[in-house]
């Protein structure tokens, strides 16, 4: 496959790695902040039932997952913090870390494992394979 042709998974990249093909730490925070939510949800799927397509001009929009049900505030907080569309406004992981013992260090739970898996991460779309979703703007 040539350079262009290959697929990337685009619901984890930053708009900057998206858009302008520039991957940082910055862009690995972005990743890391869907990771929390892949962690929070228990394997929850990220914007289930948007499809590459679709999710692109959203993001630019400042479109963002809405937090779920089982996880705290001060979590998703720090979810959203990644998700920034400014690079530059995105925490640090050394910051990270100190957000979680923060988080961590109070008496609250910051996610519950009591998850309703009727929730839309929890069940599989599928979009059509042959419709180029994942290399459409790349």
């Amino acid at each position: 496959m040539g350079s262009n042709n290959r697929r990337l998974p685009i619901k984890w990249m930053s708009i900057e790695a998206i858009f302008d093909r520039t991957f940082t730490t910055y862009s690995d925070v972005w990743a890391y902040g869907i990771v929390l939510f892949e962690i929070v949800t228990l394997g929850g799927t990220p914007y289930p039932t948007i499809s590459n397509r679709e999710l692109l001009p959203l993001l630019k929009t400042g479109y963002r997952m809405e937090r779920p049900d089982n996880c705290s505030q001060p979590m998703f907080d720090c979810m959203l913090h990644c998700w920034n569309k400014d690079p530059l406004q995105r925490p640090t992981f050394t910051k990270l870390r100190e957000l979680f013992e923060e988080i961590m260090s109070e008496s609250g739970n910051y996610f519950s494992f009591d998850i309703n898996e009727e929730s839309s991460y929890y069940k599989l779309f599928t979009f059509n394979s042959n419709s180029n979703d994942f290399n459409e703007f790349v």
